[in-house]
């Protein structure tokens, strides 16, 4: 009997005769060293491999990985590669929790020969928010409109109805910047607003209304 897994290949053999019963086991897989541990996969020849890290996507499957899953630290090892071509590493978000967003599923690697390759697919994790903004007036931001956060990367655009969808905002202490062409506004940090989605306990899309102030 043999059992293929995200760890290796493990296998089992029973043998009964007249007067004797032989039974035994075998288990083949790798354990690799890198700078974010240790890391457990399938079988590793002489072929280059790569050491795939997806931050908080613990779980997720890697589409060409030999059954290779995202360990609990973000890690996972894709074997057997082919040096000196282009070999597409990616990952099925399939199952994923919402709080998780991968930014970047795939990337395409060139090995050398014999090669260990770090492959880092870049996520998003945090409680969806889908903000519903309107500047002091009441009106809603236009469309096209891009929240900032405060590393003054774009977190999300704004769409009809003043609607935008963001991850990963530190709602009780973080203000987001808001473009609107050559005009900047703020949404503030809202402590209550964050307690409340604490409370709630969900894991799904939170709703907010916000004004952005100037």
């Amino acid at each position: 009997m043999n059992y293929y897994s995200d760890m290796g290949q493990f296998g089992s053999t029973l043998a009964i005769g007249n007067q004797s019963r032989q039974f035994s086991a075998t288990a083949t897989g790798s354990l690799v060293a890198h700078r974010g541990g240790l890391t457990m996969g399938p079988a590793l020849g002489e072929s280059p491999f790569a050491i795939v890290n997806v931050p908080g996507a613990e779980g997720a499957k890697l589409l060409n990985g030999y059954g290779s899953r995202i360990d609990s630290r973000g890690y996972a090892i894709v074997p057997s590669l082919t040096p000196y071509r282009e070999n597409t590493v990616s990952v099925d978000s399939k199952g994923l929790p919402d709080t998780v967003d991968i930014l970047q599923n795939e990337q395409v690697i060139i090995p050398r020969m014999g090669a260990a390759v770090s492959v880092t697919m870049k996520t998003q994790s945090g409680q969806p928010v889908l903000l519903i903004i309107r500047d002091p007036q009441g009106n809603y931001l236009p469309i096209g409109s891009e929240l900032t956060n405060a590393s003054g990367e774009v977190t999300g655009i704004v769409g009809q109805a003043g609607m935008a969808f963001i991850r990963g905002w530190n709602i009780g202490t973080e203000a987001i910047s808001v473009r609107t062409g050559s005009t900047f506004c703020t949404i503030s940090a809202d402590n209550a607003l964050a307690q409340d989605i604490s409370r709630s306990g969900s894991s799904s899309v939170i709703r907010a209304e916000v004004i952005c102030k100037s």
